[in-house]
């Protein structure tokens, strides 16, 4: 066990390429109680594997932030209610921003209120942030009511569910972008927006290959 259950900010490191790694694995636990906000000029990357649960109970904003799962039965939570998560400061890189890749593998940030995925690439090449279940992965975005996408018009964000894997979006009400938001089910998958009631520049693909 570490424990950690006074911090309230985490700062990460400065250069876009470089981030600081939050894992927990098996039987063992980092206590992050009263960690409110992360901020960072890389990123921070939240893991947990091989069974083991990362909790962040108080979490209220991220700025680059990232949460991976892609071992069975792991789950990272952060469900307090009413947090914003932004990525737009991670403007130089195809980042992946959320990855549940494993049978059981649960990234629950159901208290989260609204992704800002507006990084601003200049580069005149295609940039993308994206968020993946698959292998039964679910990431659970319930509480998000607005998704904001890329500034420069040739890059986007990719929302991608395949086979058995699951993303929550129910209470998704608004997609706005310069540049796009991907929506895309693949064979076998359903991904469900029963909410929605305006988008500005979003595509929707259903892949059956």
């Amino acid at each position: 066990t570490v424990d950690l259950s006074g911090v309230t900010l985490m700062t990460g490191p400065l250069d876009d390429e470089d981030y600081l790694n939050v894992s927990v694995s098996d039987t063992a636990s980092i206590l992050l109680d009263d960690l409110q906000t992360v901020d960072a000029g890389g990123y921070v990357l939240f893991t947990a594997l091989d069974g083991a649960t990362l909790d962040l109970p108080s979490l209220q904003s991220t700025q680059d932030g990232l949460f991976w799962i892609d071992t069975a039965d792991s789950h990272v939570l952060a469900n307090a209610s009413s947090w914003t998560f932004s990525s737009s400061g991670l403007p130089n890189s195809n980042a992946t921003l959320m990855l549940a890749a494993a049978p059981g593998a649960l990234i629950d940030l159901s208290g989260m209120t609204s992704l800002d995925a507006s990084f601003n690439s200049s580069f005149s090449k295609a940039q993308f942030h994206q968020i993946l279940a698959n292998t039964g992965g679910v990431i659970d975005l319930s509480g998000v009511t607005q998704i904001t996408g890329p500034v420069d018009d040739e890059d986007y964000l990719r929302v991608s569910v395949s086979d058995t894997a699951s993303i929550n979006l129910d209470n998704l009400g608004t997609v706005v972008a310069g540049g796009y938001v991907l929506f895309e089910a693949g064979a076998g998958a359903t991904l469900s927006l029963p909410s929605l009631q305006s988008t500005q520049d979003a595509v929707f693909i259903a892949d059956t290959h």
